[in-house]
């Protein structure tokens, strides 16, 4: 319980103004430290009646608080290994963002490849084309083997004439 300034515990309107001071949604001890007040301060009995000396009181106030704690430390563990495991998270999610800058840069490697492959492509493209119509004015092997065959005829012929 809270000290007065000259060194004594705070009776009456000082500790309910103390009390008051400190009740809040957000304060899960209040209900306790009103039936703190009305079994030590006023010294009332309260609607359960606490049985045994205050030594047993005291250690039970102790077991629950020493609960209470266990339960925090059990919430802090596990919020350490969602640390842990976000930690781990992050160094992934860094992997894959390098993973993906390598993937970029070989991509833009491969459309700069293609790009070239391309140009040659259509450089084929135009010799083929060429070839094409140089064939077509050109003489295939067959003719010239039937025209050759003629021609040696005629010179005969007129070798005999």
């Amino acid at each position: 319980m809270p000290e007065s300034e000259g060194g004594g515990l705070r009776r009456g309107s000082q500790v309910r103004a103390w009390l008051n001071r400190r009740t809040s949604v957000d304060n899960p001890l209040t209900d306790r430290a009103f039936h703190c007040y009305n079994c030590c301060v006023k010294k009332k009995t309260p609607k359960t009646v606490m049985l045994g000396t205050k030594k047993q009181r005291f250690e039970m106030l102790l077991e629950d608080i020493e609960s209470n704690v266990k339960v925090i430390a059990e919430q802090s563990t596990i919020h350490s290994k969602k640390l842990e495991k976000l930690d781990v998270m992050e160094e992934d999610m860094q992997i894959l963002k390098d993973d993906m800058v390598a993937v970029k840069t070989i991509v833009k490697q491969h459309s700069e490849t293609l790009k070239l492959h391309s140009e040659t492509l259509e450089s084929i493209k135009a010799d083929t084309t060429a070839i094409k119509n140089d064939l077509k004015e050109k003489v295939d092997r067959k003719e010239f083997v039937a025209l050759e065959h003629r021609v040696l005829f005629l010179e005969q012929k007129l070798r005999h004439a």
